[in-house]
């Protein structure tokens, strides 16, 4: 593993994105963000793919696949709100499709993207997983944790 912010060598890629766990078995890869201007309502403008969210949705995406892990994304821009995102096999793998959440189809297309990794910004064109929001809390009221490990927790 590479730290992105000094490009030292730290570890084996055993582990991806802002927060690790120390199991192989976790199925995530976890970007964590707190920033004022990580807003959604730029999503809802035709010019998303130059958003922040979608800079950071897109970045939590690719660790993911590069790792072979699912998007979980948190994300608190302001002091009352906290969010997270999962993708549809994430929310499959949880077994949350049923609780409230808000839904985003903003990324039919191949987006012109602009993602941050390590110490510099990548250029690249493609689609992107349509994120489904939900409150944390809520999430993690109806969430079994067991489920973020392949095999459930007793494996």
């Amino acid at each position: 593993m590479i730290n992105k912010g000094s490009g030292q060598v730290i570890a084996p890629d055993s582990f991806c994105g802002d927060v690790t766990c120390d199991r192989d078995d976790f199925m995530f890869s976890v970007e964590a963000k707190n920033r004022k201007s990580l807003v959604l309502p730029p999503l809802l403008y035709e010019k998303n793919s130059r958003c922040e969210f979608t800079s950071a949705w897109a970045q939590c995406v690719l660790d993911a696949e590069e790792n072979n892990k699912l998007p979980m994304f948190f994300f608190k821009p302001n002091f009352n709100d906290d969010w997270i995102l999962l993708d549809e096999k994430g929310i499959q793998l949880l077994e949350v499709s049923t609780i409230p959440r808000m839904v985003f189809e903003v990324y039919h297309s191949d987006l012109d993207l602009k993602v941050r990794r390590g110490k510099g910004t990548e250029e690249i064109v493609r689609p992107l997983p349509m994120p489904y929001v939900y409150r944390w809390k809520v999430l993690a009221d109806h969430c079994n944790p067991s489920k973020m490990f392949e095999g459930g927790l007793e494996a």
